[in-house]
């Protein structure tokens, strides 16, 4: 058996510990998006663009007579968004457009200078 010995360190020595964490992808709500923002540390002008695009997300009708609409989007931020219902409703970069009346679903994303993600779902129901 072998044992290995750990020197002390002297009166002088100090250890500095840094705790990294690797960039986060997140899938869930707004609310939830939301709260978990708070846990993370993040900067106070990512945080506040994430939750001004997140608001602006929820604030969008989800019952429509329009054609055409754009997602959210913040100079600080990268989003993306897809459509999980193609046949009803197109994207292009941020723009949704209405192929066919029906429930059009989005996936929407924003990814903030910590490399973090979150990734949310929109339901908007096109009137005919």
């Amino acid at each position: 058996a072998t044992s290995s010995a750990i020197a002390p360190l002297a009166s002088n020595e100090t250890i500095t510990a840094v705790i990294t964490s690797d960039p986060i992808e997140f899938k869930g709500t707004v609310k939830q998006i939301t709260e978990l923002m708070q846990s993370l540390d993040l900067s106070k002008s990512e945080e506040a663009a994430i939750s001004a695009v997140t608001s602006k997300l929820t604030n969008i009708k989800t019952i429509s007579k329009i054609t055409k609409f754009t997602l959210p989007n913040s100079p600080m931020l990268i989003e993306t968004a897809k459509s999980l219902t193609p046949s009803v409703c197109k994207i292009t970069g941020l723009i949704v457009q209405r192929k066919k009346a029906g429930i059009c679903q989005i996936s929407y994303t924003v990814e903030g200078e910590s490399g973090n993600s979150f990734e949310t779902t929109k339901k908007v129901t096109f009137k005919k």
